[in-house]
C-alpha cells in the first residue's frame, strides 16, 4: 500500500495537466540541447497570478538530459512560465540555479497577487 501511495504522489507531482504548455515546456527544452521528450518535470504550480487571472506565473523544476549525453548525466534545471491570456502570449525561463530563477520570479511577479507559499 505504501508503495502504491508513494508511486501516484510522484505522478500527481510530475503531473502538467495542461497539454499545450507541456509541449511548448519540452519544446524549449530541445531548443536549448536537451532531451525535452525524455524531460521528467516536477512541482509546476502557479505561484502568482494578476486579476483577473489573465496574467499568470508558473514555477517548476525540470530533470534532463543534454542531447547526445549519457544516460546518468541528468541536469536539473528550475524554470518559470509567465502565460499571458490577452495576447496568448507564452515565456519559459529555465535556470542552473534556484536563486536565479527566484530572482527572476521577484520581478516578474512584483505587481502580481503572490499565491501563499509561492516563494520557489
Amino acid at each position: 500500500m505504501r508503495k502504491l501511495w508513494s508511486n501516484w504522489v510522484q505522478k500527481w507531482s510530475s503531473w502538467i495537466g495542461d497539454r499545450d504548455l507541456e509541449l511548448s515546456l519540452r519544446r524549449h527544452l530541445s531548443d536549448r540541447g536537451f532531451s525535452g521528450d525524455a524531460a521528467r518535470f516536477e512541482n509546476l504550480r502557479l505561484a502568482a497570478v494578476q486579476r483577473p487571472g489573465w496574467v499568470q506565473v508558473f514555477v517548476f523544476t525540470v530533470h534532463a538530459r543534454r542531447r547526445g549525453g549519457k544516460e546518468e548525466d541528468i541536469n536539473t534545471l528550475f524554470g518559470l512560465v509567465r502565460q499571458d491570456e490577452r495576447y496568448s502570449r507564452l515565456e519559459i525561463c529555465t535556470y542552473e540555479t534556484r536563486e536565479t530563477r527566484n530572482a527572476m520570479f521577484r520581478e516578474w511577479s512584483s505587481d502580481l497577487i503572490r499565491l501563499r507559499n509561492s516563494n520557489p
